[in-house]
C-alpha cells in the first residue's frame, strides 16, 4: 500500500486519473458496519448473485495489479514538486464477508518499477542513497487489522506492517474503503518519512516526508 523518496519537477500518474474517471461513472459502493473482527483482478461483466452458492464460495478475494490499481507519489525539493509511481506490483485483499473490518490486505511492489518523467532523475531514485533497490529490491505491506471510523470521505484506519529499505514500520493509513457485491474500492494517502525507512541521505538532499497514494477499484468475480 506502496513508497517514498524525493524530487523536482510535477507530474501525474495518468493511471490515476483513468481509475478515477472510471470511479465517477460508477455508484459508489456501500459499506456495512458490523462488530470487528480483527482477524486476477475480477471483470466479470455480470457479477454472481451474492447469496448465491457459487458466489458465497468462490469470490473470497480480489488480486490488485497495474490493470486496476495505481500507486503514486509525491516528492519535493525547495524549488519544486515531482510526481512519480510504481508500474509493477501485486496484492491482494481477502475478503471474508462484505464487512471491510475483515479483509486483510498485502500488498508487494517492485522497486525497480518507480518511474518519473525525468529519467536522469528515476535512474537516481534508484540508487544507494535513495531507495537503493540492488539491494532492496521489493517494499511489502501486509495489513494487521481495519477498523471502521466516523467521518466524511475517510470511512476506515488500515495498520499494517510497511517494510521498505529493509525496515518494517508499523503505519496506520486513513483509507475510503468500501466493498460491494459486485466491486471492491480503496483509496488511501499517506506519508512515509524517508528517514524512518534508513534512507536519511535522501532525507537530507529533499523533504523528509513523501506522500503516497494508492487508488484501486476492483470488480468481484
Amino acid at each position: 500500500m506502496i513508497v517514498l523518496l524525493t524530487v523536482l519537477g510535477v507530474g501525474c500518474s495518468n493511471k490515476l486519473q483513468e481509475l478515477r474517471q472510471e470511479a465517477k461513472d460508477e455508484p459508489p459502493a456501500s459499506t456495512a458496519a458490523v462488530p470487528i473482527t480483527i482477524p486476477s483482478p475480477a471483470t466479470a461483466a455480470t457479477p454472481n448473485a451474492p447469496n448465491s452458492p457459487e458466489h458465497s464460495a468462490s469470490d473470497k478475494g480480489v488480486s490488485l495489479g497495474p490493470e486496476n490499481t495505481s500507486i503514486s507519489f509525491v516528492g519535493s525539493s525547495l524549488l519544486s514538486k515531482q510526481a512519480g509511481s510504481f508500474d509493477d506490483f501485486d496484492g491482494r485483499i481477502e475478503l471474508e464477508s462484505d464487512d471491510p473490518q475483515e479483509a486483510r490486505i498485502s500488498l508487494t511492489i517492485q522497486m525497480d518499477s518507480l518511474s518519473t518523467n525525468i529519467i536522469l532523475l528515476t535512474n537516481h531514485l534508484k540508487r544507494a542513497d535513495f531507495l537503493d533497490v540492488e539491494h532492496y529490491p521489493q517494499a511489502t505491506f501486509v495489513s494487521k487489522r481495519i477498523l471502521q471510523v466516523p467521518g466524511g470521505g475517510v470511512n476506515h484506519t488500515i495498520t499494517g506492517d510497511m517494510t521498505i529499505h529493509g525496515v518494517t514500520k508499523t503505519l496506520e493509513i486513513p483509507a475510503r474503503f468500501a466493498i460491494s457485491d459486485n466491486l471492491v474500492s480503496l483509496e488511501a494517502t499517506f506519508d512515509i518519512h524517508q528517514s524512518e525507512f534508513g534512507m536519511e541521505k535522501g532525507a537530507k538532499k529533499a523533504d523528509d516526508v513523501v506522500p503516497v497514494t494508492v487508488f484501486a477499484r476492483v470488480r468481484r468475480r
